[in-house]
């Protein structure tokens, strides 16, 4: 759907009793701005023990903090260019650069990256994932010539790419997603040409590796895993195409029974779910209608599974999609989506809200968010420089003090006008389908 032509919201009301208290942390937890004020781009939370909070920055650095303090522990600045992707593993946060490097870095070793990876085409990569093994990784490049390539490595033996995917998109590769669970060698690539593509990766054809493909009718600028169940489906207008009797098709789908539901934001603040059938569950929506009393949005920082981020008490259903909202002032917002009472409208709901730099939060736009579930703290980097722990615990209990908040406690609900989701979904045997047919 046309992002200019989003209808605005219907304000369906409170979602809960006025002013019932939501969690809203009246001020960070803790802060830290960066010596040289870059924005802030990209944060991992390094697992193990102990954990690291690694955050990519616009200077091309790599800056590791201890994630109760915020205290810088160490830095690295290897690339020769923009770190345009990270991702967290066991053995160190991935970074992805535009001078066309993965570079495997673990600050509690050193300042050198421990293991460097170097594309045959020499382009920039722009997105980067681990699957669970920790062995297996996928990155994206620009588009170089005709081609825009997902490289696949095996770190075990990390001279060159395993096999490389040349055709399933046709621009920019700009978001890349193993499976998080039983799943793992499933692919999610996202690209400006504004398809999404499941992948196998046990496959080296790449006629047989795509599983079907999902076209969100936009420059994808993020995409994930979760968000739907298989059996649901309210869009009218993303209708499955499939060659009936087809033996190949039905291995395909075979191999993707059980991968469950996946999203896609785009560049222009849209976003989208759909199931394993790749039917679309929540048509296009743009996020800047979300608006209530003292909120606006302004764009997308970035999107969940509600099941994997366990907002436990702030009423995340356990199937369901959950988005980071941003304001050009600063303040964020944590905004669930359903699939709608009917198939005119999608209900939502504001969960969390931060305050900007008046309450001690950011001065600017908020780039990059990351939750850390056991600890419920939540991590925010902005285009001020500045780095700020977010104590979601006590927010939820209701102890945070709101005297500094510029918000009134309250939860605020609403519903998007809905219209069927911009092109459809291909699962037809042959790659050349399954890249064009969407369109």
């Amino acid at each position: 759907m046309d992002a200019a032509a989003a209808p605005a919201p219907k304000l369906l009301g409170l979602y809960e009793q006025p002013w019932l208290r939501k969690s809203r942390p009246a001020q960070p937890a803790r802060s830290v701005a960066l010596p040289t004020a870059p924005y802030l781009t990209h944060l991992a939370l390094l697992p193990g023990a102990p954990a690291v909070l690694v955050a990519a920055s616009s200077d091309g650095a790599l800056r590791a903090h201890d994630p109760a303090s915020l205290a810088p522990l160490a830095s690295s600045t290897w690339h020769g260019g923009s770190i345009s992707a990270l991702a967290a593993s066991p053995q160190g946060a991935l970074a992805a650069g535009m001078d066309g490097t993965v570079a495997l870095w673990d600050p509690r070793v050193g300042s050198a990256p421990a293991l460097q990876l170097k594309g045959p085409a020499d382009a920039p990569y722009l997105s980067v994932a681990i699957a669970q093994n920790g062995t297996s990784v996928a990155a994206g490049t620009e588009l170089k010539g005709y081609e825009a390539m997902i490289d696949l490595w095996d770190l075990r033996s990390a001279a060159k790419p395993a096999y490389i995917y040349t055709e399933s998109h046709s621009d920019d590769v700009t978001s890349l997603s193993f499976h998080p669970s039983s799943h793992a060698h499933l692919l999610l690539s996202g690209s400006t040409d504004g398809l999404l593509s499941v992948l196998d990766t046990r496959v080296s054809d790449e006629d047989d590796a795509v599983l079907g493909v999902a076209n969100t009718g936009a420059s994808v600028a993020s995409a994930g895993w979760g968000g739907s169940s298989a059996q649901q489906s309210t869009s009218a207008g993303a209708e499955m195409q499939i060659d009936g009797g087809d033996a190949e098709l039905d291995v395909k789908e075979a191999r993707a029974e059980g991968m469950g539901g996946f999203w896609g934001v785009s560049d222009m603040q849209t976003v989208s779910v759909w199931n394993e059938q790749f039917d679309a569950t929540l048509p296009s929506i743009d996020v800047r209608t979300v608006r209530c009393l003292d909120w606006e949005t302004d764009y997308c920082i970035d999107a969940s599974d509600a099941r994997a981020l366990a907002w436990d008490g702030q009423g995340a259903d356990a199937d369901g999609f959950v988005f980071w909202a941003g304001s050009n002032s600063g303040r964020a917002a944590l905004v669930q989506t359903g699939s709608g009472t009917s198939e005119s409208s999608t209900p939502w709901k504001v969960l969390t809200l931060l305050p900007d730099t008046s309450a001690g939060g950011h001065a600017d736009v908020v780039r990059t968010v990351c939750w850390d579930r056991p600890s419920r703290t939540l991590y925010t980097g902005g285009e001020d420089g500045l780095l700020c722990a977010w104590d979601m615990t006590a927010a939820a209990a209701g102890t945070a003090d709101e005297s500094s908040s510029p918000l009134p406690a309250g939860s605020f609900a609403g519903s998007f006008d809905s219209s069927p989701a911009a092109g459809g979904a291909s699962r037809k045997a042959s790659k050349q389908h399954s890249r064009h047919t969407p369109y």
